[in-house]
């Protein structure tokens, strides 16, 4: 409340309304204070009370029990209990010995308190309360008419600090009639036992339950007195409130305005000290006490107040010179400058509220603005999670069924493909186990040994050199006018009724993949469907297309489609199969996610095709090398090598480092160094033997020497995969050495056996004799040779005497000589000429 100008309501809730004597005193004696009287009214509420009869004293000889509370407690709580209430005792001793040297000591300042309080006429003459002290035998008396002062004015704090001291000396000292005690054992033995309000330690100490009880009411003389008092209060205000309560409201505001503008008109000057709001010119102490005046509130409050100050006092010295003293006339000088002072400040203020609230509404209309923005923005971003939403669970669920289709399908396909793979690589078995036939049979005809087997493996031996001598004639009545060496063919040749079958086992392979996808719908049929769906994706949304990885994800996808086109794969033996460009799924998936004129070289659908060739072309591949491919055909070795440069040229993932392509090297050098173990053959025999030019003997020899050579000719295409180590280890250590130079050494016609190594020397690569100007190691037994062959032409030229035929043999050996120079062996070539030399001239005639 401003100003004092509103009276605080009643609390009208209260169920229990008490007035205190202002008296206080905690059982440890560590609180001392002293208050003024606090009147409350109390409510009005109905209470029934239960009375008994009353006696002199203000308790009364039973209590009521309307509720019981019972704490059973234990033993060891009952000895704590028992040792504070003995501290306590002492306690209380030692303070009453300190009181009593106390109150010795300030009666002479008590005697000039009296001097310095101001006297006020109180309610009634009649009533005297007199504090005494006779335990000491000294007896003081306290006028409370003489205390209060005259009608009008406010006990000092002078005054009302000797009030309470008295009245503290009253309780500890005497039993006067004014002082009524709280907390004392005068009564004890007065009372039943078992009915007693007081609680004494002997009974607490023995008994081990504690019951808390109600208390009746009680008729001592003085708290009777304070009750009527109160109840008389009550019944004034509460005639009073009738009328005030249709007005509190209106009079309370009049008053706050009021207030308001005297606040803000004049400052008063010179006002005395106080201590609280102000209250009436015709109050004073002395009205508390008289029940039938009305007391305002706020004074009740105000005065309350001064009591709980001056109880935070701490007394020092009887000097108390200033009094509450309420002016008498406004000594406000007003003057034209200070208000216009006080209105240009309020003005001020005034325009800086207004630029803060213009500031707030600024940042309001911002705000308000952004949220609107933001709003439209929400909305639309609404829309568009929205589509995005729809269009997720879309292709959630079409990858879903995708995913479970392919599972089903793809075992099929994989039977499917196994299914062709197993007809061409019996077919291709049947081919190798037919020539490894023949050699056996020629070897066993030209041996001349007698023939120990039972008449049906004879049968069967004689039908197949029937078979083979047949694909022979055909060979050669197809090559008439052709330079052809026999054993330069792979014997591929078969009869019509195999080709028949091996051509009608895939082409029902191939019908069964027809119908893989007929229980599909269209949207997983084709390559062309599944990659609409995803292009669509990519160009909606390409962030989530790219946080999906789906570049990772759909050569897998389109792997089983890729696998099921290409079962009729046969790069092998068809010249056009070794374009990939010209199958349906190459050119669907090179324009996948791809605009025209629009190619973005980092995007990762661009090695979508190459990653397609890694992981399915190239495995498919290593299998038909593997089990398919036949080193000795010169037409599927420059197919496989022309397939397999143009994937290397054409797509980047086909590396050294890639898996896929390590292992397809390790299955051609695998499957030749089969070829070689297992197809070449090269027979011994005596030179009388191999004279004859027309010999079976020799043809078979020729035969398995260009056999060899063909094998040679074939691994050196791989020069630009396989590593010179490699080569030279299966061309030059396995095929030249072990094979071939037996071959040559058996020849009879020195100028036969030159002219085939001549042969064998120009299909080894270049670039072996171009890096070192040292032979290669594998090529000594090469060079070795020519040298021993060089001496065998110069020898046999001795027995000549025609010209031409030592011209010949000068010619040979020069022939040698270069060889040798080829393959970079000078040493050996520089012999040879200066032996051919020093012996040509040794015998030429002098």
């Amino acid at each position: 409340m401003l100003g004092g100008g509103f009276r605080k309501k009643s609390n009208r809730n209260n169920l229990r309304k008490k007035i205190d004597t202002a008296d206080s005193d905690d059982d440890d004696g560590k609180k001392d204070k002293t208050e003024l009287p606090s009147i409350q009214t109390p409510s009005n509420a109905p209470k029934t009370i239960k009375t008994k009869p009353n006696t002199m004293l203000s308790f009364g000889d039973e209590l009521e029990n309307d509720e019981e509370f019972v704490i059973k407690r234990t033993k060891a709580s009952s000895t704590l209990e028992n040792q504070v209430k003995k501290e306590k005792k002492l306690k209380k001793r030692r303070e009453k010995n300190q009181s009593q040297e106390l109150f010795v000591e300030e009666k002479n300042q008590d005697q000039n308190l009296k001097s310095n309080m101001l006297h006020v006429k109180t309610f009634s003459d009649d009533e005297d309360y007199n504090f005494k002290q006779d335990d000491f035998g000294v007896s003081h008396k306290f006028n409370i008419k003489q205390a209060l002062g005259t009608n009008g004015n406010i006990p000092d704090a002078a005054m009302i600090y000797a009030m309470k001291k008295k009245r503290e000396q009253a309780r500890q000292f005497g039993d006067q009639v004014a002082y009524i005690p709280l907390n004392t054992n005068k009564y004890e033995g007065r009372f039943p036992e078992g009915n007693s309000r007081l609680i004494r330690e002997d009974d607490s100490s023995e008994d081990e339950r504690i019951e808390m009880k109600g208390t009746t009411a009680t008729s001592h003389p003085q708290l009777e007195r304070r009750k009527q008092v109160a109840k008389a209060l009550e019944e004034f205000q509460d005639e009073d409130s009738g009328n005030e309560k249709r007005e509190e409201h209106d009079d309370e505001i009049q008053r706050w305005e009021e207030e308001q503008i005297k606040k803000g008109s004049h400052m008063p000057t010179n006002v005395p000290e106080t201590y609280g709001p102000k209250l009436p010119l015709n109050f004073n102490v002395g009205m508390l006490m008289d029940p039938t005046t009305y007391v305002p509130h706020y004074a009740m409050t105000t005065l309350q107040g001064y009591c709980n100050q001056i109880n935070n006092l701490t007394y020092s010295a009887p000097q108390y010179s200033q009094v509450y003293q309420i002016p008498s006339q406004d000594t406000y000088v007003y003057s034209i400058d200070i208000i216009g002072e006080q209105l240009r400040q309020q003005v001020d203020a005034k325009k800086q509220l207004h630029h803060l609230h213009k500031q707030q509404l600024e940042k309001t209309d911002s705000d308000l603005h952004f949220s609107l923005d933001n709003l439209k923005s929400l909305e639309n971003k609404t829309i568009d999670i929205s589509e995005r939403f729809t269009f997720y669970q879309d292709i959630r669920g079409f990858a879903r069924d995708l995913i479970e289709c392919l599972n089903e399908k793809v075992k099929q396909i994989n039977e499917l493909e196994s299914g062709m793979h197993s007809v061409l690589s019996s077919y291709a078995e049947k081919l190798v186990i037919r020539r490894q036939n023949d050699v056996k049979d020629e070897v066993e005809e030209i041996s001349g040994k007698p023939n120990t087997d039972n008449d049906r493996i004879n049968n069967i031996r004689n039908r197949r050199i029937a078979e083979r001598e047949g694909r022979r004639a055909r060979r050669r009545e197809s090559r008439k006018g052709v330079p052809h060496y026999d054993g330069m063919s792979s014997d591929d040749d078969v009869i019509p009724s195999e080709r028949l079958r091996y051509e009608a086992e895939q082409a029902k392979i191939l019908k069964d993949s027809e119908s893989v996808f007929d229980d599909v719908v269209s949207d997983f049929k084709s390559i062309r469907e599944i990659m609409s769906r995803f292009e669509q994706w990519k160009f909606a949304f390409s962030d989530t297309y790219k946080e999906a990885f789906l570049g990772i994800c759909l050569p897998k996808l389109f792997a089983p489609f890729v696998t099921l086109e290409m079962l009729n794969w046969k790069p092998l033996e068809v010249q056009t199969n070794i374009d990939l460009e010209s199958m349906n799924w190459f050119k669907t998936l090179i324009v996948y996610g791809h605009v025209p004129d629009d190619i973005d070289i980092d995007d990762d659908d661009i090695k979508l095709v190459p990653n397609i060739i890694e992981k399915s072309i190239i495995p498919k591949l290593t299998v038909m090398m593997r089990d398919v491919w036949d080193p000795l055909s010169s037409k599927q070795t420059k197919l496989s090598t022309c397939l397999f440069q143009r994937l290397v040229h054409d797509f980047p993932t086909i590396t050294k480092e890639s898996k896929t392509t390590k292992l397809l090297v390790d299955a051609i050098v695998t499957k030749l160094k089969s070829v070689v173990e297992t197809e070449l053959y090269i027979p011994l025999y005596p030179r009388s033997l191999l004279e004859a030019n027309n010999s079976r003997a020799f043809a078979f020899l020729e035969r398995q020497f260009w056999k060899g050579f063909k094998l040679l000719s074939n691994l050196m295409e791989w020069n630009w995969l396989l590593s010179q180590t490699k080569l030279q280890e299966l061309g030059v250590d396995a095929i030249l050495n072990r094979y071939l130079i037996i071959a040559l050494q058996q020849y009879p016609s020195p100028a036969a056996a030159l002219e085939r190594v001549k042969s064998i020397v120009s299909i080894l690569p270049k670039e072996w004799f171009e890096k070192s100007d040292q032979i290669i190691p594998g090529l000594q037994s090469v060079s070795r040779y020519l040298v021993s062959l060089s001496n065998i032409i110069y020898k046999s030229s001795l027995g000549y005497n025609d010209e031409q035929e030592k011209k010949r043999s000068t010619i040979l050996i020069k022939k040698t000589i270069s060889i040798l120079m080829h393959i970079q062996a000078f040493d050996e070539a520089r012999l040879v000429a200066k032996e051919f030399k020093d012996k040509d001239t040794r015998n030429s005639p002098s």
